[in-house]
């Protein structure tokens, strides 16, 4: 049984800022390796994550492999000179068997985007750098990714996340947001 009281002692925390100081990292410490017990609990925050009728299509594939790291990195190529620096990579994906009908065939993105959202922010709370690598390819290129993850053929892949430990000192690319009345409206 969960309780108002549970979720307003437990939700108490200074999101805005939580939120702005998460940067797309592309300078990681390159001389300190990832636990991976750190991205499971994360993985774990993340399956809190709303999908179509609970059916939790999300899967997550860790890469630390350094040459298949290097191989995946190079059909990605949007992470030159940083995506090498990353501890790891982790592809996500979507079972594709999750869903049932042509009316869900957006579906899987939107499950995968929200998990995805909900992975950034969890590896930003254990004080891990991410940076989003998209995975707009063509079917070829996504066959290769598949092969070369050996993952299976029901996944559809979301996006790639490069992830690391941040140092010290870092320059963040950093972009104005719109205004909010270009993005809300009440109608």
């Amino acid at each position: 049984l969960i309780t108002k009281d549970y979720i307003d002692k437990n939700s108490k925390i200074d999101l805005y800022k939580f939120f702005s100081s998460r940067h797309s990292i592309r300078h990681f410490d390159d001389t300190k390796t990832i636990d991976i017990d750190i991205i499971k609990k994360a993985v774990k925050m993340a399956q809190t994550s709303p999908s179509v009728c609970n059916r939790q299509s999300a899967r997550l594939y860790l890469v630390e492999d350094n040459l298949k790291k290097q191989n995946i990195l190079k059909l990605q190529s949007g992470n030159r000179g940083f995506g090498d620096k990353a501890d790891k990579i982790l592809i996500v994906g979507v079972d594709l068997n999750c869903f049932l009908s042509a009316g869900e065939r957006y579906q899987g993105w939107i499950d995968g985007g929200l998990f995805s959202m909900s992975l950034v922010y969890a590896l930003h709370s254990f004080g891990l750098g991410t940076c989003c690598l998209n995975w707009s390819k063509e079917s070829n290129i996504d066959k290769q990714l598949k092969k070369e993850a050996e993952l299976p053929k029901n996944i559809l892949v979301i996006m790639l996340i490069a992830v690391g430990h941040i140092p010290n000192d870092l320059k963040v690319a950093q972009s104005n947001r719109r205004n909010i009345d270009d993005v809300f409206e009440v109608i």
